[in-house]
């Protein structure tokens, strides 16, 4: 294990659940679409503790990973690093299609309408299936469940900090 942390901001990736076997080797959920991003890293950053650790080797068992690390060869040193979040550096993530983020892009920007009224900040992204559906949280505290459809999301502008929006109607009310 190596201490020194990443520069720059950082996203999850993947959140260690449990260990598997007693060779060092850990299960972990993954937080990203893209099952390509995994096999492709040599390095991943432990959340909150700024433990940097080197891939030995990862595959897929069904929709969870086995990772392996360098220097964590038994249970009791995979059990030191269960729980925690693996996280990249921003700047390593994959690029995404045009009007596609990622939910790290979307969460806190301002929500407006046409108009120019705000409407709230995005707090929170459930994944459907369907579609997102964007958590808004006005100054009141109040919640409005925006859908992340293009009919409804008109512009978003990261720069900015903005998505601009025309609300279903009724949706208000």
């Amino acid at each position: 294990m190596v201490q020194p942390k990443g520069e720059g901001p950082q996203i999850r990736i993947a959140k260690i659940t449990t260990t598997h076997g007693t060779g060092g080797e850990l299960k972990a959920i993954p937080l990203s679409d893209f099952r390509e991003r995994y096999t492709s890293l040599d390095l991943v950053y432990v959340e909150g503790s700024g433990v940097m650790l080197f891939i030995e080797n990862i595959r897929w068992h069904g929709n969870q990973l086995i990772v392996k690390f360098v220097g964590v060869d038994s249970l009791e040193d995979a059990l030191s690093l269960k729980n925690p979040y693996l996280l990249i550096d921003k700047d390593d993530v994959f690029e995404l299609p045009r009007d596609h983020y990622y939910l790290f892009e979307v969460l806190g920007l301002r929500v407006l309408d046409l108009e120019g009224k705000h409407l709230g900040e995005i707090k929170e992204v459930l994944q459907t299936g369907a579609n997102d559906v964007y958590i808004v949280r006005d100054d009141n505290d109040r919640e409005i469940l925006i859908p992340a459809l293009r009919q409804v999301v008109k512009e978003v502008d990261l720069n900015r900090g903005t998505m601009i929006v025309v609300l279903p109607h009724g949706l208000m009310e």
